[in-house]
C-alpha cells in the first residue's frame, strides 16, 4: 500500500526518479525545499519582518542617536527591505530545519497537503492569521506586564 501511494505522488507531483537516487538526507532536503516553496515560507518570514523591524528601531535609534525622524524612517525602510530580501535565505534555512525533523514519507505528505485546495487555502490565509494572532498575543502581553508591575511596585514598597 506504501509503495502505491509513494508511485501516485510521484505521477501527482512529477518528482523525478533523480530525487530517489539522492541519499535519504538530500532527499529529505529536496522534498522539503519544495514544500516551504509550496507553502511561501519565504513569503511568510517577509511578513513576519514587517512585525519585527517597528520592534528593532528604539535599539537602532539608541546607535544613532543624533539621527532626525526622517533619517530614522529611511533607517527603518532599509532594514524592513533587507529582511524582506532575505526570503530565499530563509526558504533555505526552513528546508534544513523540515529536512532534519521529518521523514520523506512526512515530507511527502505535506506536499500534497500544500498542493491541495485546503493546503493552499490555508497558505493563502497564513499572512492575516499571522497579523490577528499578533496583535492577540500583544494584548496579553501588555496584560501580563500590567499584572507582574503592581506586583514588582508591591515588592519594591516594602
Amino acid at each position: 500500500m506504501f509503495i502505491r501511494k509513494i508511485l501516485a505522488l510521484i505521477l501527482i507531483l512529477g518528482i523525478t526518479p533523480q530525487v530517489f537516487a539522492q541519499s535519504d538526507e538530500e532527499q529529505r532536503y529536496i522534498i522539503a525545499r519544495e514544500v516551504v516553496t509550496l507553502a511561501k515560507m519565504n513569503e511568510m518570514a517577509a511578513e513576519a519582518a514587517a512585525l519585527i523591524v517597528p520592534r528593532i528601531m528604539p535599539g537602532i535609534r539608541a546607535e544613532i542617536p543624533n539621527a532626525t525622524d526622517a533619517q530614522m524612517e529611511q533607517v527603518e525602510a532599509i532594514f524592513l527591505e533587507a529582511f524582506q530580501n532575505a526570503g530565499p535565505l530563509y526558504a533555505d534555512l526552513y528546508a534544513e530545519i523540515y529536512a532534519d525533523h521529518f521523514s520523506l514519507e512526512e515530507l511527502l505528505g505535506l506536499e500534497v497537503f500544500f498542493s491541495s485546495e485546503v493546503g493552499r487555502a490555508y497558505i493563502e490565509k497564513q499572512p492575516l492569521l499571522l497579523r490577528e494572532a499578533e496583535a492577540r498575543s500583544a494584548r496579553i502581553g501588555q496584560e501580563i506586564i500590567q499584572d507582574k508591575l503592581a506586583d514588582l511596585h508591591a515588592i519594591f514598597e516594602n
